[in-house]
């Protein structure tokens, strides 16, 4: 079985008599959350538990908050420790005023029929109004798991975080895609299709000039207009992320498998000129793989990495490896003389790497097998990984 979650944002309607004892007690669990997550940073633990035992009684004695919201500060404190000690970071985290609360089924309660929740805080539970907007009506029938309230722009939203379980298929639809991610195209994949940037692009130097003058006056209506529209860029750039991982989704069978480069490491390797810098570094490629991972999981479908290196130097037809193939956005192979699109070369060679790893793979664990040429390759690729048993995919160069 899979799990699908999605998150269902609405407006709040509260009473205006209500909003100060909510965001009383959004500042009593961030000082919470804190206190948490000071302990744990001071002691060197992430351990929910362990804080809990430390931190527990005093909290009861310092706020006014009711137990469960308590746990859930605690909760929130372990997960950011946990984060820091995965991504090896030692900065201490500062938790920023109203931080938006998370509530369980003991801290709230959920009336669909009335649309209606109510909210556990400071001064007993508050009744929340809200509705639904219809785009979201569609995950009507999924199970509600949490509610976060959030504080934003002066407006309370409440955050419904549904789940959904399906079947796992382990039939191979037989189709493997490669995807390769740029500037200039934001995406190209090997059936290809091309996702063009140009439009991005251009928006965004039209930001950052707008953003250079704005910081150039320093006033207080230029600091409030460049918050603007910073939020505004981010919107944006949001929302074309959204269109073209529903089309690169969209545009993949069922069951399927899609392949991008693990490109985790890329900010800290790449150096160039000031203006490419910034484009470069404006480049929100991890938006892009985060979308089309949670998209993809809703039809079945596998997402993998490889490793980039080379991948745009290597011909997808020959293999050979020549820093003189790429000129610009032209491929032209010096040893086959093949020659396409550099992106769309790209996006084959890794298509063709996620083959030759999993069959290297599959050779270093199970036992030695024999690939007569590049067909039975990507065959032997997706039934040792899939399950399939497939007559002619279309994965062959």
């Amino acid at each position: 079985m899979v799990t699908l979650t999605r998150t269902i944002q609405t407006l709040a309607e509260i009473d205006p008599c209500d909003s100060s004892t909510l965001l009383q007690t959004m500042e009593e669990y961030r000082i919470a959350a804190q206190t948490a997550s000071d302990y744990g940073y001071n002691h060197k633990t992430a351990s929910a538990i362990k804080i809990h035992h430390q931190t527990d009684t005093n909290l009861r004695k310092t706020t006014n908050l009711p137990s469960q919201l308590i746990c859930a500060s605690r909760n929130k404190a372990s997960e950011v420790l946990k984060s820091l000690k995965e991504k090896k970071k030692k900065s201490q985290p500062h938790f920023k005023y109203y931080l938006p609360i998370r509530y369980d089924r003991r801290s709230s309660t959920i009336l669909p029929d009335q649309s209606l929740v109510t909210l556990a805080s400071v001064k007993g539970r508050i009744r929340v109004h809200y509705q639904i907007p219809e785009y979201f009506k569609k995950y009507g029938n999924w199970e509600r798991r949490g509610i976060e309230l959030v504080y934003r722009n002066k407006l309370f939203y409440i955050y419904f975080v549904v789940e959904k379980k399906i079947k796992d298929s382990k039939i191979h639809s037989g189709e493997v895609i490669g995807v390769d991610r740029g500037i200039k195209n934001i995406a190209v994949d090997s059936k290809n299709h091309f996702y063009n940037g140009k439009h991005v692009r251009e928006l965004k130097k039209r930001y950052f000039r707008l953003r250079r003058s704005l910081q150039k006056k320093g006033t207080r209506s230029a600091k409030r207009k460049l918050r603007k529209t910073r939020e505004r860029e981010r919107r944006f750039q949001k929302d074309v992320n959204h269109c073209i991982s529903k089309k690169l989704v969209g545009r993949s069978q069922h069951n399927s498998t899609i392949v991008f480069e693990n490109l985790k490491h890329i900010r800290a390797s790449m150096r160039g000129r000031k203006r490419m810098n910034r484009e470069f570094h404006s480049w929100s490629f991890f938006q892009l793989e985060e979308f089309v991972r949670y998209k993809a999981k809703e039809k079945g479908i596998i997402f993998k990495e490889v490793d980039p290196q080379y991948t745009s130097q290597k011909c997808s037809k020959c293999q050979t490896i020549n820093q003189k193939n790429r000129k610009g956005y032209l491929f032209r192979c010096q040893n086959c003389a093949y020659t396409t699109d550099a992106d769309r070369n790209a996006a084959l060679n890794i298509r063709n790497d996620y083959f030759n790893d999993s069959i290297k793979l599959f050779l270093e664990i199970e036992a030695p097998i024999i690939v007569h040429n590049r067909k039975n390759l990507a065959e032997v690729g997706i039934s040792i990984f899939s399950g399939a048993q497939i007559s002619s995919p279309n994965v062959a160069s």
